[in-house]
C-alpha cells in the first residue's frame, strides 16, 4: 500500500510498502533527470546488516519534487529501482555515497551510473562543515533531529517522527547539489568531483571470509607484546562468536578498549578479572567464565602471530622514508591551506607514504602509485617530484 504522508512542515512523501505503489512512484521518477537517494541500515543493532529503508526524491526539470520512503523489509520488489540507478542520463544524488553504494550492491546487486556525491563536492569546494545536517542547516535553516542517527531502522513499526526524519535525508539534496556545483566550479575542481564520483560507481561489495588477522586492527593492539596479542586474538574470536549467535554488533558484546585492557591484564581467575573489569561489571557477570577460558587459551597458544603489515611494496619504512613523509606532509598541508581545502583534498597520507617509500623520479613513477587520481597528477606532479628531488639532494 502507499500512504501519502504530510511530513512536519514539509511537502508530502509517499510511504511505499508494496510493489504496485513502487511502480506508481517510478512512473513519476521517469520525468526526473535528478533523483536523490539515501539508505538506512541496521548495522548498529545486528551482526549482519541489511538495508532497512530507502529514501528517494525526484526533481522534474521545472523543479517539482517527488518524495518517497521505500520499505525494503515489506513485500516490495526493490529491484525495480535498478534501471534508474544504472542510467547515466539520470543524476543520482547521494551524500556520502560510499556506504549506500556498497550496501545496495550487497543486498540487491545494483550497478550505478551518474552519481553526484554532495559530500565529495562540499569537501572539494572547501566547505569546512560538510555533514548533511550542517549543509541543510546552513542553506535552509533547518535543524535535522540527531535523535535518530543510531536508530534501529529494521524495527517495525517505525514511528511517524522517525519516518519524517528519514525523508529529510533526500529532500534537500537536489538544491544542495546545485549550490555546491557552483562552488566547485569556482574552485576549479569540477574534474576532481567527477573523477571521485566515477570511482564511487565502481565500488564493489566482496563477500569475505572472516579475517583471522582482524584482531590486529583493534586500536592499541600494537602496544601489546606477543603474549598480549595472542590473548587478544582469543578474546576477539570469542566476541565474534557471541555477537554472531546473538545477532548483535560485536561492540555490544564488549568494546575494543575492554578487549585491550583484558589482553594486557590477562586475568587468570575471577578475582583478577574483577580487578580488570570492575566489581559490578555487566561483562564480567555475563561472560566471566568464557573470558577466562579465552585468556587461558591465549597464554598457552602456539598459533603463530601474523607478520607486521608493511607498506604497499612490502618494505618496512626507514627513518629516511619517515623524514621524507614528514616533508611531504608539510608541503601538502601548506598547499591545502593556500587552496582553502582540507589536506586530504590535496593528497591523503596513504599516497604520501607510498611516495616516501617509492621515491618517484619521473611522472610515470607517480602514475604507478595505487590510488592516485588523475586530478591529483594534473595538479601536483611537478610539486611532488620537486619535494622528492630536494630531499634526495639534501640527503646526499
Amino acid at each position: 500500500m502507499t500512504a501519502l504522508v504530510e511530513g512536519t512542515g514539509n511537502p508530502a512523501y509517499a510511504e511505499i510498502e508494496d510493489t504496485p505503489a513502487l511502480e506508481a512512484f517510478l512512473a513519476l521518477l521517469a520525468a526526473c533527470p535528478d533523483v536523490a537517494v539515501d539508505t538506512e541500515s541496521n548495522s548498529l543493532h545486528h551482526y549482519r546488516e541489511r538495508v532497512s529503508l530507502i529514501q528517494l526524491t525526484g526533481r522534474e526539470p521545472d523543479g517539482t519534487l517527488h518524495h518517497a520512503i521505500v520499505d525494503p523489509i515489506a513485500d516490495v520488489d526493490v529491484n525495480l529501482l535498478a534501471p534508474i540507478l544504472a542510467d547515466p542520463k539520470v543524476t543520482t544524488i547521494f551524500h556520502g555515497a560510499d556506504y549506500d553504494v556498497v550496501s545496495l550492491r550487497r543486498d540487491y546487486g545494483f550497478t550505478f551510473a551518474g552519481i553526484y556525491d554532495t559530500m565529495i563536492a562540499a569537501r572539494c569546494a572547501g566547505v569546512p562543515r560538510f555533514g548533511l545536517a550542517d549543509l541543510v542547516n546552513g542553506y535552509f535553516g533547518v535543524t535535522l533531529n540527531k535523535k535518530y542517527q543510531k536508530h534501529d531502522w529494521s524495527a517495525r513499526p517505525l514511528s511517524r517522527e522517525a519516518l519524517d526524519y528519514a525523508h529529510l535525508d533526500t529532500r534537500y539534496l537536489p538544491e544542495i547539489m546545485d549550490r555546491l556545483k557552483a562552488l566547485v566550479a569556482e574552485k576549479g575542481r569540477t574534474d576532481a568531483v567527477e573523477e571521485e564520483c566515477r570511482i564511487l560507481e565502481l565500488r564493489e561489495w566482496v563477500r569475505r571470509e572472516p579475517d583471522p588477522d582482524a584482531f590486529l586492527q583493534v586500536k592499541g593492539s600494537n602496544r601489546l607484546g606477543e603474549r598480549g596479542r595472542k590473548v587478544l586474538r582469543e578474546l576477539w574470536e570469542m566476541r565474534e562468536a557471541i555477537a554472531k549467535k546473538r545477532d548483535w554488533p560485536p561492540f555490544k558484546v564488549m568494546g575494543n578498549e575492554t578487549l585491550i585492557a583484558l589482553s594486557d591484564a590477562a586475568p587468570g581467575d575471577a578475582k583478577t578479572l574483577e580487578q580488570a573489569l570492575g566489581r559490578h561489571s555487566r561483562i564480567g557477570r555475563r561472560y566471566g567464565p568464557r573470558i577466562l577460558d579465552a585468556v587461558a587459551a591465549g597464554l598457552v597458544s602456539d598459533r603463530p602471530l601474523p607478520a607486521p603489515r608493511r607498506g604497499g611494496d612490502g618494505r618496512r619504512p626507514t627513518r629516511e622514508d619517515d623524514a621524507l613523509f614528514k616533508r611531504l606532509k608539510e608541503w601538502r598541508n601548506a598547499g591545502a591551506e593556500a587552496e582553502g581545502v582540507e589536506p586530504a583534498m590535496v593528497v591523503n597520507n596513504t599516497i604520501l607514504q607510498e611516495v616516501s617509500t617509492r621515491r618517484p623520479a619521473k611522472p610515470a613513477d607517480l602514475e604507478a602509485i595505487p590510488g592516485i587520481r588523475r586530478w591529483q597528477l594534473a595538479r601536483y606532479t611537478d610539486a611532488l617530484l620537486d619535494v622528492v628531488r630536494a630531499f634526495a639532494a639534501e640527503a646526499g
